[in-house]
């Protein structure tokens, strides 16, 4: 990594002084320089402590009973590994001793194999500490780094608060393909919101995944599913981008998801839900989390009932194994939104992802 340095002024009434998030010893006076190295396992604690101020998710974090701390240490267990990874590139913006930015790549390998093209992500790309100033500086560090891997595409997904990054990425060409929205309930204990009944609708039943439907349940997400922001990038290919989702659902069959409920008429599945597990939020904040990643329904079955019923009947089954479950859908998806709220899901979080193609 090249490094760099601009002198910077650290007054409280220049520039964009933080107003939304802090670090310590932010009020220190003088002039300080501001480089870009790359982060070491000596930043742990710095690191950690962007992490804890990030402004983004405290309600989340307070919905949830997340302990801030604890969350910021899952996040540098994640980035240390991350860090030791020789496919993977770090930044880290300083004034003085003090972190006030850090930026990461990885390969997106799978994502690369399906559209034939080399793709990576950025993550993190925290800069709220002094956005104007770390932002531009990070970011071409970044994309330096994934020009010198010959990367063809990029994705990033950040906190629709965070307007500063947005703004960053915009100004150097990346463009929005999707909004999500983050939604939870509680599932166990006597704050947990009653589950409203749900009779199901006639003919139907609902069991666990059998051996050998998952290239059923392909299909079925193939001719009934085309919403996810892979579809809303122009650079790529829309049939890539449903074998993307097809081979994800075998893959969810395969192992992948930690449960998979099958409907079925007669025999054959006409609508399935899957649930991911979450286990280093479960190992580190002592959360019993569930996520429900996707709920199918085929189309000639949809408009009477299903989806609540899949919904409410397979939180139930889970109920006393989980205390949380938690989704994200894409921000326009409305009759979805319509259905989580009814079901007791509030919205805790947003997120926008936006792309840019690098060649």
């Amino acid at each position: 990594m090249v490094q760099i340095a601009h002198q910077i002024s650290d007054c409280p009434g220049g520039g964009d002084w933080p107003k939304l998030g802090r670090l310590p010893n932010h009020a220190t006076q003088g002039a300080a320089m501001l480089t870009l190295t790359a982060p070491t396992e000596a930043d742990a604690d710095a690191i950690r402590a962007l992490f804890r101020g990030f402004p983004y998710r405290a309600f989340q974090q307070r919905r949830q009973r997340i302990d801030p701390g604890q969350l910021a240490s899952m996040l540098w267990d994640q980035t240390r590994r991350a860090m030791a990874q020789p496919e993977c590139d770090f930044a880290a913006a300083r004034a003085g001793a003090e972190l006030l930015g850090l930026a990461g790549l990885a390969p997106d390998t799978w994502h690369s194999e399906v559209f034939a093209m080399p793709m990576a992500r950025i993550q993190p790309f925290l800069i709220y500490p002094r956005p104007s100033l770390v932002g531009p500086e990070l970011l071409a560090s970044i994309l330096n780094d994934a020009r010198r891997r010959g990367y063809a595409h990029l994705s990033c997904r950040l906190d629709a608060s965070d307007w500063a990054a947005i703004h960053v990425l915009e100004a150097d060409g990346f463009y929005l393909v999707d909004g999500s929205q983050k939604l939870t309930r509680r599932l166990g204990g006597p704050a947990a919101p009653p589950l409203a009944e749900c009779a199901a609708p006639e003919g139907l039943s609902l069991d666990d995944l059998r051996p050998g439907e998952e290239d059923a349940l392909a299909a079925l997400a193939s001719r009934s599913h085309d919403t996810n922001h892979f579809f809303n990038d122009p650079a790529l290919k829309r049939d890539a981008a449903q074998r993307l989702f097809e081979e994800w659902v075998r893959r969810c069959c395969r192992g992948l998801a930690r449960h998979v409920f099958v409907a079925r008429r007669d025999g054959t599945p006409v609508g399935f839900v899957t649930y991911l597990g979450a286990p280093a939020l479960e190992k580190r904040l002592g959360l019993r989390i569930i996520i429900l990643d996707f709920i199918v329904i085929d189309r000639a079955e949809q408009g009477h009932g299903m989806g609540r019923w899949l919904l409410g009947e397979t939180l139930r089954r889970l109920a006393g194994a989980y205390d949380w479950v938690e989704l994200r859908t894409s921000y326009n998806n409305y009759p979805a939104l319509a259905l989580y709220h009814r079901m007791g899901f509030e919205t805790i979080a947003s997120d926008v992802i936006l792309h840019k193609r690098l060649r």
